[in-house]
């Protein structure tokens, strides 16, 4: 698996900016013109040339409807981790316990931050 560069990161930033605002049905002549900026400095952030600074991006999540973070983090989740997950859910009971022992062995507080719905099907986590 390549390493990801700073670079790709913006270029992702960008893309969701541009998807966050194409949602919105707002052209970026509309979104520079509401700041009093041109065209060619929105098209510049949704290609991750440069990036609208941490107050303008307040105000471009507000326009979008959308939060901050939704904006600077990549939320997909991985092919590799989708395949985790579904091996997980194919497990029996009997080993999906023995993982939890793992995770409680690794991370004592794992089963704390980690979603319930991770581990749904095991009673000693439930919610």
């Amino acid at each position: 698996m390549a390493k990801e560069t700073a670079s790709d990161d913006r270029i992702r930033f960008g893309q969701r900016l541009a998807a966050a605002r194409k949602a919105c049905e707002l052209s970026q002549e509309a979104v520079g013109a509401r700041y009093g900026l041109t065209k060619a400095t929105v098209s510049s952030w949704e290609k991750g040339n440069s990036d609208p600074g941490c107050f303008r991006l307040k105000e471009l999540a507000a326009l979008y409807g959308v939060s901050p973070e939704s904006l600077l983090m990549d939320s997909t989740i991985s092919k590799q981790a989708k395949d985790l997950a579904e091996r997980f859910d194919a497990m029996p009971p009997e080993k999906r316990s023995m993982v939890h022992g793992m995770f409680d062995v690794v991370h004592p507080k794992a089963t704390d931050v980690i979603s319930p719905e991770f581990f749904k099907g095991n009673d000693r986590h439930a919610a």
